[in-house]
């Protein structure tokens, strides 16, 4: 089998998207025997490229327009799926990969499915898992018709690593399409950097229980002592206690930080999709039957705040790299 990886270099996020895909191919069982990466960019390529668990045996970087528009691309992308016709087409979860896989599928007759967790191919076609019913089931879908384009799930991924690809096969696939006539202007914004908290190594995440707001700006104060970004859960933004741009979980940001402290967190399953990369999580709650506990590597049953602010005096002492 075929699959192409399809990923726009140009992103500032292009590495975390890489990752993301990454983790689809080793939650899956797809027996590959060629994966190609399809790479658009407009400028001038990227220094480093992502490193997957497969082997790459081809690239081919699309030279897109400057306005990286679904109507633009499609058509390129159909043009080389004639050239390479791959039977799996992976795309990133970004709002751009979600109608990418939709609208590709549709024109070359195959199937599409978004938000995938993992896949596996057998006689009955591409069996594929995502979440649904808002992350609390797992559900298992079959499509049958090919090719198969799916978009992977927003996990939030820490950054590729990179490797050097000089020695595979790599083609420049140009295209020269007219802007669609619906289109009456448009401005080229420069793409931001991600947030902070999408990029911190160390997150401090807090719940309903920190009781108000001016217990929460308390505690963005501990979490720039720990060298760690805030996060808050859904009541606390929609409190108006902390910012909507702190927000973790389904609706908000995805991180995979080293470490992740959650306090006064009851660990719902919309919040705890946010975090489930981190690689260690610590959760504090004075309810011993809180469900954070159960996705928590370590757990302690006290105030928030008194351990906290423990912890605070413990770091500075210790004095951990990293820690201001």
């Amino acid at each position: 089998m075929k699959i192409a990886l399809i990923l726009d270099a140009d992103s500032p996020s292009f590495l975390q998207q890489a990752q993301e895909i990454n983790r689809f191919l080793q939650q899956s069982h797809l027996a590959a025997s060629e994966v190609a990466l399809w790479l658009f960019h407009r400028n001038s390529q990227p220094d480093g490229l992502p490193q997957f668990d497969c082997p790459i045996t081809q690239i081919q970087w699309l030279k897109s327009p400057e306005l990286l528009l679904a109507d633009l691309v499609l058509p390129l992308l159909e043009r080389v799926h004639q050239i390479y016709p791959a039977e799996l087409l992976l795309f990133s979860g970004c709002s751009l990969g979600n109608e990418l896989a939709t609208r590709l599928a549709f024109r070359l007759n195959g199937a599409s499915c978004l938000g995938v967790i993992s896949g596996q191919m057998n006689e009955n076609g591409c069996q594929v898992e995502k979440s649904v019913y808002g992350n609390n089931m797992l559900a298992t879908l079959t499509l049958q018709a090919t090719p198969c384009c799916l978009a992977v799930a927003r996990q939030g991924s820490a950054a590729a690593s990179t490797r050097d690809y000089q020695s595979i096969e790599q083609q420049l696939i140009l295209t020269e399409v007219e802007a669609p006539t619906w289109l009456a202007e448009h401005q080229i914004s420069i793409p931001e950097q991600q947030p902070l908290l999408n990029r911190a190594e160390r997150v401090l995440a807090i719940g309903q229980g920190a009781g108000n707001s001016q217990n929460v700006q308390r505690l963005n104060e501990i979490a720039q002592a720990l060298g760690a970004q805030l996060g808050v859960s859904r009541p606390v933004a929609m409190n108006a206690w902390s910012s909507m741009s702190t927000m973790l979980g389904m609706s908000g940001a995805l991180v995979a930080p080293e470490v992740c402290i959650t306090a006064g967190v009851s660990g719902a399953a919309a919040f705890s999709v946010g975090i489930r990369h981190s690689k260690l999580i610590v959760a504090i709650n004075t309810d011993p039957d809180a469900a954070i506990f159960s996705q928590a590597d370590v757990g302690i049953i006290d105030d928030m705040n008194a351990v906290l602010e423990a912890l605070v005096a413990c770091v500075q002492q210790s004095n951990i790299r990293g820690v201001p």
